[in-house]
């Protein structure tokens, strides 16, 4: 199996791990990103936000947004200054459901980085920022 197609094991598991939490409390994969972008992310708090840092479809994060909001999940405000732009806050009723998400995901790091060292999860993270930086600046140069 080439490498970039193994990836998506990662991915794969990751769903698997927080799929009793998305069931228990009924989210779509998007509407449960959307609620752990939010709440790791809080300075992060509108959809163009999310759609950029996430790289989430827009048409995607909007559903997500009004659902999450219909349900009293979170809420919307605008800033004193700016009429445009929605502010995005999690609710109360949120914060249970991100304490079982970050549960999960603990569990999920904990499978997934289970026999490596501090050290060789540190030199991985530098890794992935440098492929990252690669792939941003590389996505810049196409845009232009």
């Amino acid at each position: 199996m080439i490498y970039w197609e193994k990836q998506r094991k990662t991915k794969t598991l990751y769903e698997l791990f927080s799929r009793p939490v998305r069931e228990k409390y009924r989210l779509t994969q998007m509407e449960y990103s959307v609620l752990l972008f939010l709440g790791r992310n809080p300075e992060e708090d509108t959809a163009s936000a999310i759609v950029r840092t996430g790289q989430f479809t827009k048409s995607h994060v909007s559903s997500a947004i009004k659902s999450l909001g219909e349900r009293g999940l979170l809420t919307g405000e605008f800033s004193a200054n700016n009429s445009k732009t929605i502010h995005l806050k999690l609710t109360d009723q949120a914060e249970a459901i991100l304490q079982e998400a970050e549960e999960a995901a603990a569990r999920y790091k904990k499978c997934l980085f289970e026999g490596f060292t501090g050290a060789e999860l540190q030199q991985m993270r530098s890794f992935f920022e440098r492929i990252c930086e690669n792939a941003e600046t590389a996505l810049k140069k196409m845009e232009e």
